[in-house]
């Protein structure tokens, strides 16, 4: 018996390959990224950027994320040894979080880039994921520093742990 068709074409059930999901050897290569990115950070820095982000609004649940990513990475076997440091080390974020062991008030919103800010009146700081920090007064940005030399002319600032540390070798905390 013919097809009841009628010149129409037949519906697809297969998606295009532009619709399909991505193939689980994309996912590895996406996970395998995502931990390099974040664990190229200086440990110190990274706890910090870490009790910061547990603080700001909606923090939670970007570390939540994070945690569903990295567990998706330990079932497909993706840098086991990364993977457990990463767990580790948000685990110790919030220990810090719990007994107040943080030197910065809680942020004021974390940007779609993941970097947090601090607003008061007219001035903007703001905290990289790569430890750098920059403050905004009246619409100026003034580069505070961190890993990398911000322009010539300008000292380089290091952070550790919460406190800022200049090339003359002198240490103090953030006035809140």
């Amino acid at each position: 018996m013919p097809s009841m068709n009628l010149g129409r074409r037949p519906v697809r059930t297969i998606p295009p390959s532009h619709e399909a999901p991505a193939a689980p050897a994309n996912r590895r290569r996406e996970l395998v990224m995502h931990l390099a990115s974040v664990m190229s950070y200086p440990r110190d820095q990274e706890l910090r950027y870490l009790t910061g982000l547990l603080r700001a609004p909606n923090g939670e649940e970007v570390v939540r994320r994070e945690l569903l990513l990295l567990k998706e990475a330990q079932k497909m076997g993706v840098l086991g040894d990364k993977v457990a440091a990463r767990a580790a080390l948000i685990a110790e974020a919030k220990r810090c979080v719990d007994a107040g062991e943080f030197d910065d008030p809680p942020p004021h919103r974390v940007t779609r880039d993941g970097d947090l800010e601090w607003t008061s009146g007219t001035t903007t700081r703001t905290l990289y994921r790569d430890g750098c920090e920059d403050y905004r007064q009246d619409g100026t940005l003034h580069r505070r520093g961190g890993p990398a030399e911000t322009a010539p002319g300008l000292r380089s600032v290091w952070y550790e742990r919460g406190r800022r540390v200049d090339p003359s070798g002198a240490s103090y905390a953030w006035a809140a």
